[in-house]
């Protein structure tokens, strides 16, 4: 009896020891966890987005999975992304990737986190993940010019002008806005939407060469041999003053005259294209035949 008492005494002592010696493991463990943590996060606040990045791994695998090393992590590399190096994709990718497991994990704390879905949106716009970069940029509420401009770019990648039209026209109402959803509406065959724009770069235009290029591309949506497309060259004439580009357009008066049959006006045309440009070889073609 008194030896079956003694061996438990002796388990119970074993037991105890390795609870103990457990318990100081696990308490070096989580003091170890602790200091590994701060330093990621120390690095974070302090700016070092590199270091962060080389300590993310190094955390314990549960505390990586938790919200704010998983938040920082997806911060750390969208930041790192601005900098727009050979790096930059990389960077873009594993914004998705550690962000979006963030929604998934924490649904609840990501309604509450623009930047979070400010970075997902940009990265998905990177990648050319249009409609995921619509969703992110629009949960975010940032209305500034440049989320206008990656929100109305988005749908134009998706052929969508319609969408696409008020976010470019809220990020600039310039001519750089105009010609790109010209070429969007262009390119959806949605005419009348097409030509209002190109009017609008031409009321916008100075330059010479680029009133010639635009008032010939007008030219493309107006009959050949109507009254309007005479009228609009006409109105060219009266905006630019470089006499080659001047003795082009007289060219092409006098061919849309020749289309209407009407030879005397088409004569006068080329001659005066010839008198501005005595090299222009077209209209010297003309006047031979």
């Amino acid at each position: 009896m008194r030896r079956n008492t003694k061996i438990i005494l002796i388990i119970c002592c074993l037991i105890v020891t390795i609870v103990i010696v457990s318990l100081g493991a696990y308490s070096l463990r989580t003091v170890q966890q602790q200091r590994e943590m701060t330093a990621f996060r120390t690095a974070f606040v302090q700016g070092e987005y590199e270091r962060c990045l080389e300590l993310y791994p190094e955390l314990d695998e549960q505390i990586r999975l938790s919200s704010e090393p998983l938040f920082l992590y997806g911060i750390a590399h969208h930041i790192l992304s601005q900098r727009k190096d050979e790096r930059e994709m990389i960077h873009r990718k594993q914004v998705i990737e550690s962000l979006s497991l963030f929604t998934v994990l924490y649904p609840s704390i990501s309604e509450t986190l623009p930047l979070l879905h400010q970075a997902l949106g940009v990265a998905y716009h990177a990648t050319g993940q249009y409609e995921q970069a619509i969703a992110s940029l629009t949960a975010s509420g940032n209305t500034d010019s440049h989320n206008q401009l990656l929100i109305g770019t988005a749908y134009g990648n998706l052929n969508d002008p319609v969408s696409a039209e008020p976010y470019l026209l809220r990020y600039d109402a310039g001519p750089r806005t105009y010609a790109y959803l010209f070429s969007l509406f262009r390119a959806r065959g949605m005419r009348d939407k097409a030509l209002e724009y190109l009017m609008l770069l031409i009321d916008e235009s100075t330059e010479d060469e680029q009133l010639y290029d635009l008032y010939r591309t007008r030219a493309e949506f107006l009959d050949p041999a109507g009254q309007e497309i005479i009228q609009s060259y006409r109105s060219l004439l009266g905006r630019i003053t470089d006499p080659i580009l001047m003795s082009n357009v007289y060219l092409l008066l006098g061919d849309i005259y020749r289309k209407r049959g009407q030879l005397i006006e088409a004569q006068s045309m080329w001659d005066t294209s010839l008198s501005l440009d005595p090299d222009n070889t077209e209209t010297r073609q003309r006047l031979r035949k």
